[in-house]
């Protein structure tokens, strides 16, 4: 026969098995459970962040959208490609609607300052200065002066000089002008 304490023994035994098991075999198996549980919560708050973040993105976007006309009024103020043939053609165009004569520019160097060895860094204003020679009335200048300021381009005088051109025009002068213009570097 059998003693009556052999059965509880038994599963006394087992019950310690079971719980050294659990802890030997299950317990690391729990551990690497909460541990990618909690990298999964952590990825999940991450991605909502950014989600958020590209819906802010979006509402920015739409309000930019709204500006567009003042935008392209700054761009076309400060260029990121700035051309110096279309200055020219400005000015050649606004000296000729203005009754005077663009004689000679010097805005070939403007090619130089743009793409020559000086190179600026991105997010800068860059500065390029130019010269021309106009010949025309007194009333005429200061039609072209005020065609320069209405343009939408940022064209500055830094100097005027002028002087009386042929005696027997007493009307006609030579006006020497120094400009510079902005663009925007990338």
């Amino acid at each position: 026969m059998m003693p009556k304490y052999i059965p509880i023994i038994v599963v006394i035994l087992l019950l310690f098995v079971a719980a050294a098991g659990g802890y030997f075999f299950w317990w690391p198996k729990y551990q690497e459970f909460s541990l990618k549980k909690q990298e999964l919560e952590t990825k999940d708050e991450e991605i909502k962040k950014k989600e958020e973040y590209l819906a802010g993105l979006e509402n920015i976007l739409e309000r930019l959208k709204s500006f567009e006309d003042e935008i392209s009024k700054i761009e076309t103020a400060l260029p990121i490609h700035p051309s110096p043939a279309a200055l020219f053609n400005f000015l050649h165009k606004a000296s000729l609607e203005n009754g005077l004569i663009l004689e000679d520019t010097n805005i070939g160097q403007l090619y130089n300052q743009l793409y020559g060895l000086k190179k600026t860094e991105s997010g800068e204003i860059q500065r390029m200065s130019f010269s021309a020679s106009l010949t025309g009335s007194y009333s005429s200048f200061k039609n072209f002066l005020s065609a320069l300021y209405r343009n939408s381009r940022l064209i500055e005088i830094k100097s005027i000089s002028f002087s009386s051109s042929a005696q027997e025009k007493k009307d006609l002068f030579s006006f020497k002008l120094e400009l510079q213009t902005h663009s925007y570097a990338r």
